[in-house]
């Protein structure tokens, strides 16, 4: 029988106890999932704070079974407008499934595009500017607790009212359990 590593670890009440290398491999996924946030909520606000165009998406968690929403953005859509967009949202099947999906008014959002994407798009012959709510996908965790799925953008298209393509930074997301 094979024995198991022991490594130290502290109870609620401050005192010295051994702790299982499971149970040391889920605080390390924890740290690493939120690592991966912070570093996605960073990546989102250094491509706001440099002004240009951006699409992005949030971040979130859910417990095991449980779904959470999370927003994909245009930012700092300048003038003439945002006019038309395509965005694929790409996540591990094994870790999260799509649970819905909402588009902004005036566009659409498809939760089973293909396996392991969402796709959100539309256009708009008016043209957005600012700040511009794209879609919100739904995901429930179908994974282990302290397990992460990125949530990586692929744009596909993004054009302005007169189909001008338009330059921008991208910020992905991620989902944790």
């Amino acid at each position: 029988m094979a024995k198991e590593r022991q490594y130290m670890e502290r109870s609620p009440k401050g005192q010295a106890r051994r702790a299982s290398v499971p149970a040391c491999l889920a605080l390390g996924a924890m740290l690493v999932a939120t690592s991966m946030a912070i570093v996605a909520w960073a990546a989102a606000g250094a491509s706001l704070a440099a002004g240009g165009a951006a699409v992005g998406i949030g971040s979130a968690s859910a417990p095991l079974a449980q779904s959470a929403p999370v927003s994909l953005d245009a930012t700092n859509m300048p003038p003439p407008g945002l006019g038309a967009f395509i965005v694929d949202i790409t996540y591990d099947a094994s870790i999260i499934s799509p649970a819905g999906c909402t588009a902004a008014a005036g566009f659409f959002c498809n939760d089973s595009f293909a396996p392991t994407k969402v796709r959100c798009g539309g256009f708009d012959v008016n043209g957005r500017n600012g700040t511009v709510p794209l879609c919100t996908p739904n995901f429930t965790s179908v994974g282990q607790a302290g397990q992460c799925s990125n949530l990586a953008l692929a744009v596909i298209e993004l054009s302005d009212v007169n189909g001008a393509p338009m330059s921008f930074s991208v910020a992905n997301g991620a989902f944790c359990v």
